[in-house]
């Protein structure tokens, strides 16, 4: 049987203040994501955490399927944020995510846009956010959170190139349960100053610090939508503004600025990934 990641948290305290006041383990789930949603509509409280050792049915960005086998981490967040603080969940995760992996291994972490985890230049992880309205409010909002820890790349062909785990990079088994703690952590501090209504500055300027994307030519894929046309865009990837959009600068010297999409970095083969998320 799978270890049991939460236990400890539980017996030892987690010390959050939002983030894991409810959480839960399951050797095996369909998705974290569809949990959380379904105790989301059930009314549990904001905060409530789930933790998978296997999703059979996990996806990420764009419907994309996610392998996600035993050995590493699968956590989904419940949130009920504000409109406003909604549109920086994503951002926040990413950040916590990076400072997580660091604080736990040590190894730089690096974001591709938006919030793709890397470490050298091979995708670690990566960042899902979901959200339910009702007209202008927030109903509930649940951030995905996948890290490769003892992932085989190998395993896959389709990402033998492309994707790393932790276990890898350290050259040593990486403590998933400090690191769940850490990711938590993080998260709770960074969304209890967000909720609070501190300025999100600060928050932008790290997680812009931590984007490889910024300065190389790129191609950008538009989200295919029903009923609407795909659209690439390429440039220099120039800066992010404040609601995270990516600044490019096309060829013809107009700058644009793209809410989302698949991102292609020149002679970078990331354009297919373990989790696409």
């Amino acid at each position: 049987m799978a270890d049991d990641l939460v236990s400890p948290m539980t017996l030892e305290g987690l010390d959050t203040s939002i983030i894991g006041r409810r959480i839960s383990f399951h050797p095996e789930l369909d998705s974290t994501m569809d949990e959380a949603a379904r105790l989301a509509d059930g009314g549990a409280e904001e905060g409530t955490t789930v933790v998978a050792e296997v999703q059979t049915a996990g996806r990420g960005r764009f419907g994309r399927t996610w392998i996600s086998p035993a050995g590493n981490l699968w956590v989904s967040i419940l949130l009920r944020p504000s409109l406003d603080a909604l549109r920086y969940l994503s951002i926040l995760a990413g950040v916590a995510s990076a400072r997580a992996i660091a604080s736990t291994t040590g190894l730089d972490v690096t974001l591709k846009w938006p919030n793709d985890l890397r470490i050298g230049g091979l995708k670690v992880g990566g960042v899902l956010v979901e959200n339910s309205l009702s007209g202008s409010a927030v109903r509930h909002a649940i951030i995905g959170i996948g890290i490769n820890v003892a992932l085989e790349p190998s395993s896959n062909g389709a990402i033998t190139s492309t994707a790393t785990a932790l276990n890898i990079e350290c050259g040593k088994p990486v403590d998933r349960e400090k690191l769940l703690r850490h990711l938590l952590q993080e998260g709770d501090r960074l969304y209890g100053s967000l909720v609070a209504g501190t300025t999100p500055w600060p928050l932008l300027e790290e997680w812009r610090s931590l984007l490889d994307t910024l300065g190389k030519q790129v191609t950008v894929q538009d989200v295919v939508t029903s009923g609407q046309s795909s659209h690439s865009y390429s440039g220099i990837a120039e800066d992010v503004d404040a609601a995270g959009n990516l600044l490019l600068r096309l060829p013809e010297g107009q700058r644009i600025a793209l809410a989302g999409g698949e991102v292609t970095v020149q002679q970078d083969p990331d354009s297919v990934s373990n989790q696409p998320v």
